[in-house]
């Protein structure tokens, strides 16, 4: 049985950062989880169920980069919640993932 390296959760959020970091509508994203399964947090601009769907696509270049690890995504659209607080819903351990494009 051939041994896969665990992914850490710094080279997931540092891959997430550059998949995600210009589409427009997204405001914030965090990962949290590991090794061998994390989920991605997108909190983005309100947007309807169909641009929200297509926003499900950035999980292909993280499992294209990362073949052996599990993702979950978790949008979080301000259309759909009546009052949104991330903080309450994400957990505290997430680590935020950096937007700003490199110099």
């Amino acid at each position: 049985m051939a041994v896969v390296p665990h992914v850490s959760i710094d080279k997931v959020g540092k891959h997430f950062g550059t998949v995600v970091r210009d589409i427009d509508v997204v405001r914030e994203a965090w990962v949290s989880g590991g090794p061998d399964a994390f989920v991605l947090w997108l909190l983005v601009k309100p947007i309807d169920m169909d641009a929200e769907r297509d926003l499900c696509a950035v999980v292909d270049p993280m499992y294209e980069r990362f073949p052996s690890t599990t993702f979950t995504l978790r949008m979080l659209n301000p259309a759909f919640f009546v009052a949104l607080r991330p903080e309450a819903i994400i957990p505290s351990r997430a680590q935020r993932v950096d937007l700003r494009s490199p110099r």
